[in-house]
């Protein structure tokens, strides 16, 4: 499974891989933004997952969130 920005960066990659080319300036501002991006998706699902889980049982710390991301999505970080 994919997130949306995972899914993304597949499709320009296939389409534009000089954008994904580490070794000119613009591609490594282009990578790095999409890390960026991939990172504030992350935390977002994260986020999301604990508050499902904390109204779900009713504890505001409950903190499952990275867990569930690495299982569906893998580490990105």
């Amino acid at each position: 499974m994919k997130t949306a920005i995972q899914e993304m960066m597949s499709e320009i990659q296939a389409n534009y891989p000089k954008l994904f080319d580490v070794y000119s300036e613009l591609g490594r501002s282009f990578v790095n933004d999409m890390h960026k991006y991939l990172a504030m998706e992350q935390q977002q699902i994260i986020d999301a997952f604990n508050a499902g889980q904390a109204n779900e049982a009713n504890e505001p710390f409950w903190t499952k969130g990275n867990y569930y991301y690495e299982q569906k999505y893998g580490k990105h970080n």
